[in-house]
């Protein structure tokens, strides 16, 4: 017997079914392909919004990351898989049960024989059960390092939550920016369009202008107050999805936001780094990555099921007994040895579970590369979107210019009589697109500033998205 036992501790440390863990085929590119921004240091990744020096948005993202619903519930997720992690590591470990039990019995054909008097027999049992699973061939272990991989998935998970959340408040601030501006730009026009009527209502009444005139410019004007109520409702729109994404009602935040605040710079320097390094800065990758590890030792768990399964376990109570008038003292009950189980028939069924995770180890594999593919890809379409919107921002501004030129000589020449008022509308309704097109591509520039800034993987750090304790 103590051979055995001596023999069963000797092999706890024995060996581990777990397959090498594979290597995914991550073909990244040497360099980005797109035209890249000056680089700069990569850790103000972390808080990319506050580049932007605007208090606004630091205040709408950091209320976002406390108290947005999403987030809550990726920290939930997370609390639960480290919670896991508990259950998983306790099976390295034995365990210890208490138990007691007592009662009456009525045994007349051992009586009799024993030739003790008939009647009821109380007994009374006290002790403590302990068992142990050797884990001969690491299937504990595995199941242990497979929930910890587990736990940090969720981790990760919680912080791509953090990532698209600062990403998306980001974004929906500057379409509410962005609406403003457009707003602004139809205000404006809608003055100079009000001043150029009385203008014209003033020249028909001196007999300079047909009466037709006031009639087109009424037209233009009606036109120019028809464009804002749609941007009214873009402002608004906006600042009711900033309200729940930082765990308000709907109307809580379009107050605080209704004062317009000019749209930053879409030309700052970025942390681009190398393709590679989304590796290490995209927690959504990183969560692949786990997931790959987690897959890999599942398989571990499942051969082992396989083979024999080796237990210790053992027995110590103080047991009583009272027969019918014959008292028998507490007497020393103790039992210990070991236990083994090996599967004979299943049905194919443990063969089928190992064939099973080696398809679940192919689909995280096949996740994780396809992760890596769809990040580069988000980097190099922000960057063409970044640089090709930036480019027509010069062109709108150069636009708006010349509109603001003609529209001004086109007024001069119909005051003196050298042209009619359809030269006026058609360079007002010129400069009031150029405009508007140069807000649009504004707000489309520093969205895919934006967007860039989440396909590098900024805005979450170890200390946000890991600190949660479980």
């Amino acid at each position: 017997m103590r051979g055995i036992l001596l023999l069963a501790a000797g092999i706890v440390t024995g060996c581990s079914m777990t397959p090498p863990q594979p290597a995914p085929k991550l073909d990244t590119p040497a360099a980005w392909s797109g035209t890249a921004p000056a680089r700069d240091d990569a850790t103000s990744l972390a808080g990319w919004w506050q580049r932007f020096d605007d208090p606004a948005l630091t205040d709408l993202v950091t209320r976002a990351l406390a108290d947005n619903r999403d987030l809550a519930l990726a920290t939930a997720r997370l609390r639960e898989a480290r919670a896991a992690t508990g259950i998983a590591d306790s099976r390295l470990g034995p365990t210890l049960d208490a138990r007691g039990s007592g009662g009456l019995r009525r045994d007349d054909l051992q009586a009799e024989r024993l030739r003790f008097p008939q009647g009821e027999q109380s007994f009374h049992q006290l002790g403590l059960d302990a068992s142990w699973e050797i884990d001969v061939f690491g299937a504990a272990r595995a199941a242990a390092q497979a929930a910890a991989a587990d736990a940090g998935a969720a981790g990760y998970a919680l912080a791509d939550v953090q990532v698209s959340l600062a990403a998306e408040v980001a974004r929906e601030y500057f379409a509410l920016r962005g609406a403003q501006a457009r707003l602004d730009v139809a205000t404006r026009n809608i003055t100079l369009q009000e001043d150029a009527l009385a203008l014209l209502d003033s020249r028909i009444r001196a007999g300079l202008a047909p009466a037709i005139d006031a009639t087109k410019a009424r037209t233009e004007l009606a036109l120019l107050r028809g464009s804002r109520p749609p941007l009214e409702a873009a402002v608004a729109a906006s600042g009711y999805r900033l309200a729940v994404l930082t765990g308000v009602a709907p109307a809580a935040l379009p107050a605080a936001l209704a004062t317009p605040r000019l749209l930053p710079d879409s030309t700052a320097a970025l942390p681009l780094g190398l393709p590679s390094d989304l590796l290490t800065r995209r927690p959504d990758l990183k969560r692949a990555q786990a997931e790959v590890l987690a897959a890999n030792e599942r398989i571990g768990v499942a051969r082992a099921d396989l083979l024999p399964k080796f237990y210790l376990s053992g027995l110590l109570a103080r047991a009583e007994e009272d027969n019918g008038g014959v008292s028998f003292g507490p007497g020393l009950l103790y039992s210990i040895g070991p236990t083994v189980t090996l599967p004979i028939f299943n049905a194919g069924r443990l063969r089928a579970k190992v064939a099973v995770e080696d398809a679940r180890l192919a689909q995280a594999l096949a996740r994780y590369e396809q992760a890596m593919l769809i990040a580069v890809q988000d980097v190099e379409t922000a960057l063409v979107n970044l640089d090709r919107e930036r480019q027509r921002g010069v062109d709108m501004a150069a636009a708006v210019d010349s509109a603001t030129l003609a529209r001004s000589l086109a007024r001069t020449r119909y005051v003196r009589g050298l042209t009619d008022y359809f030269a006026v509308i058609d360079a007002q309704r010129a400069l009031q697109a150029s405009e508007d097109a140069l807000a649009v591509s504004r707000t489309l520039a520093i969205q895919h500033l934006v967007a860039l800034y989440k396909a590098l993987g900024g805005g979450w750090d170890d200390s946000m998205a890991l600190a949660v304790t479980p």
